[in-house]
């Protein structure tokens, strides 16, 4: 059609040149004359002489734009037109210094510091993991964009998993530093971008996002042991838009100052020792952090953080220590399936045979169908100075726990507020338990209240279901609204309602009454 258009002796329009000039450039094919007359033609028209020659020169730019800059790597050594020759020749503790796009999987097999120029790119091109980190070596990769990689195979003595397809980016059996660096497009069974399997790696200053299978990083062991995994550090970076989740951990994880944001699947997965501190975990399909203490010593501490609007729940906890610092979980949706049912719980937080702490921290605006802002069984939960407000559910608006024991402790100026439920208990609802003992204590000390929540049932502030609930100090019930019975309290089933020696507090303006005892 180029070839037509190009022999044609007519004079060309305006339309002729606009439509026909795309398709004329990628031909190769320019003629002078042609376009001589398109530009003439141009101007009869009123076009600005410049601004046909800036459309010009855009096509023609445009015929080259696709070319990316030739592979260079230099060392002390010499000059390499792929990485991994530069590799090759290199000596333990060399620094190779890269520029261009080099394509290509790469071994490295020895110490070495690997710095990128400019907009450096490793692509793989689908033939493996782009970086490959060997055991017993130490590397430190720079300035860097890791792409096109579709992870190796690892020896099955190494493995504790059923894949045998790792580290889509980078494959890191050694340990390695990753900084300023970028991890995008790549793929596979597991660690679609990095695969730290029982290594040590250190990300900072960088981003691991848009990798379309196996998740962002994973941070696996190996064996003999196939316990407690390797050792992953990441500071000011971000973890975003991965499919199959941001972060899986069965190591030590320290997160830092980084975000782990609208990844498919969960946020962080952990069976192994996180500490999240100054970071935020949000907008992922899965669950925010989804935790369980499956190794000895295992638990999960969050620190100025921030865990919100993940549509699965906020954070999941599993036989561990939770505890929650100057943090936030909030705007949460959905909360987990619990106890082979289809019901949801915990929005904010659900924790199972878990001792939950939170100091000045806050949840709010969470939903889900039992404890919209926190589920727990079997275990203690103590918020200090805390707040848990603006939460709904159906039962536990609040609070919840569902037929089991649970210590639920209010200290110092810790308030359940403005949470909602659609049946029982507003602010704190313990569900009635199938055993004829009381199995639980609610227990409010200091300042702290439960005030301004709402049951369209019974329980506006606390449902009281054969537990035993105590106030102390100052603690406070009031401005809770039921629309049956126990606008404050509501007890049931035998429960107990008891004030501590010189409680000055109050129980009081509740709507349509303060206290119900069934």
């Amino acid at each position: 059609m180029g070839a037509e258009r190009h022999a044609d002796t007519r004079e060309p329009g305006v339309l002729d040149f606009l439509s026909v000039g795309g398709a004329w450039v990628r031909s190769g094919r320019m003629q002078g004359g042609w376009v001589m007359k398109a530009f003439n033609a141009l101007r009869r028209v009123g076009v600005l002489v410049g601004t046909c020659v800036s459309a010009g020169l855009l096509l023609l730019m445009a015929s080259g734009a696709a070319a990316r800059p030739a592979c260079g790597v230099v060392s002390a050594g010499g000059s390499h037109d792929t990485l991994q020759a530069a590799v090759d020749a290199a000596t333990s503790g060399d620094t190779l210094k890269v520029k261009g796009t080099c394509y290509g999987a790469t071994t490295v097999d020895k110490s070495l510091t690997i710095v990128g120029r400019g907009q450096a790119t490793l692509d793989g091109r689908n033939t493996g993991s782009v970086v490959k980190v060997d055991e017993g070596v130490t590397v430190a990769v720079t300035g860097l964009t890791i792409t096109g990689g579709t992870g190796s195979e690892v020896s099955a003595d190494l493995t504790c998993g059923d894949s045998n397809n790792y580290g889509g980016g980078i494959l890191n059996l050694g340990s390695l530093t990753l900084a300023r660096s970028t991890v995008t497009g790549n793929a596979a069974l597991r660690g679609g971008g990095i695969e730290n399997l029982a290594g040590s790696l250190v990300v900072t200053d960088s981003t691991v996002a848009d990798n379309k299978h196996g998740g962002g990083i994973v941070n696996s062991t190996s064996r003999p042991q196939c316990e407690l995994g390797g050792s992953l550090m990441i500071i000011n970076s971000t973890v975003r838009d991965n499919a199959g989740g941001g972060i899986v951990n069965s190591g030590l994880l320290t997160l830092t100052n980084s975000t782990v944001a609208d990844n498919s699947g969960v946020g962080i997965g952990n069976v192994g020792r996180p500490a999240v501190t100054n970071s935020t975990v949000s907008g992922n399909s899965g669950v925010g952090i989804e935790s369980t203490g499956f190794f000895s010593g295992g638990g999960l501490t969050l620190t100025n953080s921030t865990v919100a609007r993940n549509s699965r729940g906020g954070i999941t906890s599993n036989h561990e220590l939770l505890t929650l610092k100057n943090s936030s979980v909030t705007g949460n949706a959905g909360g987990r399936e619990c106890c082979n049912t289809s019901y949801t719980v915990g929005g904010g937080i659900a924790s199972f045979e878990d001792e939950v702490t939170l100091t000045n921290s806050t949840v709010t605006g969470n939903t889900a169908e039992y404890g919209g802002g926190m589920w727990n069984v079997f275990e203690a939960v103590t918020l200090t100075n805390s707040t848990v407000a603006r939460n709904a559910a159906r039962y536990g608006g609040g609070i919840a726990d569902t037929n089991a024991p649970l210590r639920l402790i209010l200290n110092g100026s810790s308030s359940v507020s403005r949470n909602r439920a659609s049946v029982d208990g507003g602010g704190v609802w313990d569900e009635p338990p199938k055993l004829s003992a009381p199995d639980t204590r609610v227990i409010l000390n200091d300042s702290s209240s439960v005030t301004g929540n709402t049951a369209f049932g019974s329980g506006g502030g606390i449902y009281n279901g054969n537990g035993e609930l105590t106030l102390n100090n100052s603690a406070s019930v009031t401005r809770n609204e039921a629309s049956l019975h126990g606008g404050g309290i509501y007890n049931a089933f035998g429960a107990t309602l008891s004030f501590g020696a010189g409680w000055a507090g109050t129980v009081s303006r509740n709507d349509p009454d303060d206290i119900f005892t069934e």
